[in-house]
């Protein structure tokens, strides 16, 4: 069964465009990149219908009336992106249907796409939409879920048609981290815990995959496999049927990238055995938050639920004094093992600091109504990390869910978006939900000792597979703590490390069931029943309400934390263990309609007892890591919140695309009043030039996409554009001459790159031009400890990083004038294709100039740009972004996108989206019965088998 709802005027149109867009054979240049100006006969670009008879077709741009038009449209969709002739939608959303089927169905399933591309689902019950969506995840983004199952399960390896050492230690790692506190696989043990609803749901969702794969073996309904499985090393003649377990192992996956952080406390713990010198040790890991306004509830007057009524405040600064031995005495052990967490940390991404979620309640809106807005900044991938989707088993049928949002290629369910009463966006809490311990080997090595008695080890014996073979690997791990990672025999020492992780029940309840919940007390139900993931939710709902719940299960953790701090690693004698019970959400800092009518989140500090970067220090138990973001997000999304008299969607979304730099704003006029007492060459004035005339904004000062052959833009835009490239070179080159000789004294940490801890260091230099006496060291960081003759003062500094930025700039930029040190010039996105970009960059989408900097709302960090001089492409930023509006008559929501739903480079909606996310465009997300039978480009049914 296949219909088509069409005008006639659309086909014609979009047939024409069809034929100029050469549809299903566009191969592209540069390594697949295709510049956004040459896209103008492709989805995505603004492509605004003025034919009188495609009135369903309104521009829906943030700030357009996104008014109700006719009954059979309303409220209409953004048709921009319909590009295509329907004729030629075959290989690119919906194959053409000769017999759709999926064992286990209860009866038929609706099925259309929309301009967009966006899945929508009509179903009799809940597990015929899990069924459903399960087969266009697979039909649309196989690739990416068969890599991110196999990462999760530990079988990388047997993607690969030759043996490779990375690959086998990437498995050997994961499978031995993503494994309980006893050794067995999570996904295996947790497939039998599962409540009957969840397993229920899990089982339609894989029958639905491997409907779609037994398409693909018969080549039947058009299935095919993308263009990365004709890559070379790539083994794809045997490719396995998903097991529910495998949707297990993928969402275990995206937790552990999100939620744990051994990374940061194995850095840390190495810095803190090298470095002797315990002022800089203090000043790096003291001070998380740079804007004692901004946290969540301290700014929002809310306080703790439980916590801390039978607690003393505890010393501000911590001594380290007590545990410097033993991470001396482990050195060896904690550099190999941040080693190993390090390349699973590249490989999945260098962490979410960036995300933003925001609630306004009706007080501060035009309307009577909540506004939320959200917009995760994880890693940008080609394919985008999300998949679109709206599923509805309760208009027509049965069930009780019904929502639309992003969902997540490998599960069922919708992970961030809307049911038809509660709207919930989310951003990393950075709960320190993760501990490292420091083991003392036992007499005979064959366990450890803890309260003075030997704990022996579990040995789990673990078969490797990879082409041709396979290898059998001992993981050991220690009662209660978890996988060894690391072992030194001649110093007596293991390393292992403990997370919640381990011991996940629930958490994929909330995944699978939030499109179900009914009102702010259902989603405050689900919510509370978390044990591994690290999350905040911002809710609304369509009376007006607006709360802050956390999602978490916590260790107690009762020691005094300034004398062993939770941040670094722990002496596993017994004396550091984990209360017998988790701190639940119940307990933990919650919101609900506060007097100040609104709630922000951004990575940031939760409550004002993080001002120091010390969990604890106010008398609370450690609840956050000292990996918190230091908060210049989070500062300037509350100055636009409280500057702005009367919020609407589209302020929403300005202050989503908001490129102002915060740190630009708050370090610039320190810089140039230092620059003023010094000495400036002509080429170090031409960079105090340039930031003088600043606004502090970061546009690319292109007039396109392509970083090469775009044009300069002129006036305002452009001085901002220069007057970003300038602050950001400069930046980057300060911090090398003034932080770099430390990090390179006596006790430099050999095993660790501390250039890479972006918020220490941006903590210590902004204080160090805001206010010195907060740090250990003060003013004595502007002296070059390497220049023995030679005392430097600030001005000296500053003076020689604005002529040595100015070099930079000349060479990255190819000209030594100003009016072409364009930021969008070296500023740039590339979309990595997951695994094959360490191979090759043929999968790669990119680069494509972009706006945003360090710190800005709409973050676009570089990469590594090092002393200066570097890389400035960015690979993290917003994943999607998404604006809801709770009116009383039902939510409204909209959305922009880094990518394209299909990842067939020949389908038209492969990045059709990604102008639109560049320039901060967004589309309305059809959602109603009406709404969505209106905004239906094409419609097809699957039987059950």
């Amino acid at each position: 069964m296949r219909t088509q709802r069409l005008h006639a005027a659309t086909v014609a149109m979009l047939a024409g465009l069809c034929l100029l867009s050469a549809c299903g054979d566009n191969n592209e240049d540069n390594n697949g990149t295709r510049p956004l100006e040459d896209m103008a006969t492709t989805p995505g670009v603004d492509m605004d219908v003025t034919q009188e008879d495609m009135t369903p077709t309104q521009d829906m741009r943030p700030g357009v009336d996104m008014a109700v038009v006719e009954e059979d449209m309303s409220p209409s969709v953004d048709m921009r992106a319909q590009d295509m002739a329907m004729e030629d939608m075959s290989p690119d959303m919906a194959p053409p249907a000769d017999e759709l089927k999926i064992a286990g169905l209860s009866a038929p399933v609706t099925v259309s796409f929309d301009a967009q591309g966006v899945l929508h689902l009509k179903c009799a019950t809940n597990d015929d939409c899990f069924a459903a969506q399960g087969y266009y995840h697979a039909a649309h983004r196989f690739a990416q879920m068969d890599l991110r199952r196999r990462l999760g399960r530990g079988r990388l390896s047997t993607l690969l048609k030759l043996k490779n050492p990375g690959a086998l230690d990437l498995d050997i790692s994961t499978r031995r981290i993503l494994s309980t506190l006893q050794g067995e696989p999570i996904e295996e043990v947790l497939i039998n815990n599962l409540d009957g609803e969840t397993r229920s749901a899990l089982d339609a969702y894989t029958n639905g995959v491997n409907a779609w794969l037994g398409d693909l073996e018969a080549d039947r309904n058009g299935a095919k496999l993308s263009e990365e499985y004709s890559y070379g090393l790539l083994a794809t003649d045997d490719i396995p049927t998903w097991e529910a377990e495998d949707s297990l192992a993928v969402g275990l996956l995206f937790l552990n990238n999100l939620g744990n952080t051994s990374t940061a406390e194995l850095r840390a713990g190495v810095t803190a055995a090298a470095y002797a010198d315990a002022n800089l040790l203090a000043d790096m890991y003291n001070g998380a938050h740079l804007d004692p306004d901004s946290s969540v509830i301290g700014a929002s007057g809310g306080t703790y639920a439980g916590l801390g009524n039978n607690l003393v405040p505890l010393p501000r600064r911590t001594d380290l004094s007590s545990v410097r031995p033993m991470l001396q005495r482990a050195n060896k052990a904690l550099e190999e093992a941040y080693g190993q967490m390090e390349q699973m940390e590249k490989f999945f991404g260098e962490g979410p600091f960036g995300s933003n979620s925001w609630a306004t309640a009706p007080a501060l809106n035009d309307g009577d109504f909540a506004i939320l807005a959200n917009d995760p900044h994880l890693q940008l991938t080609n394919p985008a990390l999300w998949y679109l989707a709206e599923m509805d088993a309760k208009s027509s049928g049965t069930g009780d869910f019904h929502a639309a949002g992003v969902s997540f290629a490998g599960m069922p369910g919708i992970l961030i978006g809307h049911s038809e009463d509660v709207a919930w966006s989310a951003t990393v809490a950075y709960w320190d939900t993760t501990d490292v311990y420091v083991e003392t080997l036992s007499a005979d090595g064959l366990g450890v000792m803890r309260d003075g008695a030997v704990v022996p080890f579990i040995e789990r014996k673990h078969t490797v597979e990879f082409a041709g073979g396979s290898q059998e690997e001992t993981f050991l791990f220690v009662p209660g703590h978890g996988p060894v990672v690391s072992m030194d025999m001649a110093a007596g020492v293991a390393i292992t490390i403990k997370s919640t992780l381990a011991q996940t029940d629930n958490d994929f309840k909330l995944f699978i069931n939030m499109g179900r919940t009914k009102d702010m007390a259902d989603a405050k139900q689900l919510l509370s029943g978390s044990t591994a993931a690290t999350f905040n939710f911002v809710l609304i709902d369509r009376t007006g309400n607006i709360s802050y719940y956390p999602f978490a299960g916590l260790p107690r953790r009762e020691w005094d934390v300034t004398a062993t701090p939770a941040w670094l690693p722990l002496p596993g004698d017994g004396n550091y263990e984990w209360g017998s019970t988790l701190i639940r959400a119940s307990e933990l800092p919650q919101l609900e309609n506060p007097s100040t009518n609104f709630i922000l989140t951004a990575n940031a500090a939760i409550t004002d007892d993080m001002l120091d970067g010390i969990p604890g220090n106010e008398g609370y138990p450690p609840l956050q890591t000292i990996s918190i973001a230091p908060g210049s997000r989070q500062a300037r999304i509350l100055d636009m919140i409280q500057a702005t008299p009367s919020h609407s969607a589209q302020t929403h979304a300005t202050m989503q695309g908001d490129t102002l730099s915060w740190y630009g704003q708050n370090m610039v006029p320190q810089l140039l009043a230092l620059a003023a007492q010094g000495t400036l060459t002509a080429e170090g004035q031409k960079v105090a030039d340039a930031l003088q005339a600043w606004d502090y904004t970061c546009p690319t000062g292109l007039d396109s996409s392509d970083p090469e052959t775009a044009a300069n833009v002129t006036g305002d835009e452009a001085a901002a554009s220069i007057g970003c490239a300038a602050f950001h070179v400069m930046y980057y080159t300060l911090r090398a001459n003034v932080l770099y000789d430390e990090l390179r004294g006596q006790n430099a940490a050999a095993g660790v790159d501390l250039s890479h801890n972006f918020s220490a260091l941006v903590r210590i230099l902004f204080r160090l031009l805001n206010d010195p006496t907060k740090l250990a060291y003060g003013e004595s960081y502007w002296d070059d400890v390497e220049t023995i003759e030679v005392v430097e003062t600030a001005p000296d500094m500053v003076a020689a990083s604005f002529e040595e930025a100015a070099g930079y700039l000349t060479t990255l930029m190819g000209s030594g004038t100003p009016d072409d040190w364009r930021w969008g010039r070296i500023h740039t996105l590339t979309l990595e294709a997951d695994l094959l970009s360490t191979l090759t960059p043929t999968y790669n989408n990119g680069p494509y100039a972009a706006p945003g900097g360090s710190g800005t709302v709409n973050v676009a960090t570089p990469t590594s740009p090092g002393s200066g001089g570097g890389d400035y492409n960015f690979g993290h930023g917003p994943s999607m972004r998404m604006i809801v509006e709770g009116k009383a008559s039902g939510f409204e929501s909209t959305f922009n996108f880094p990518g394209g739903q299909v990842h067939q480079r020949d389908s038209v909606f492969y990045d059709h989206l990604l102008g639109e996310w560049l320039d901060n465009t967004s589309f309305r997300m059809p959602f109603t019965p009406t709404e969505v039978e209106a905004a239906a480009m094409e419609t097809l049914q699957i039987d059950p088998e």
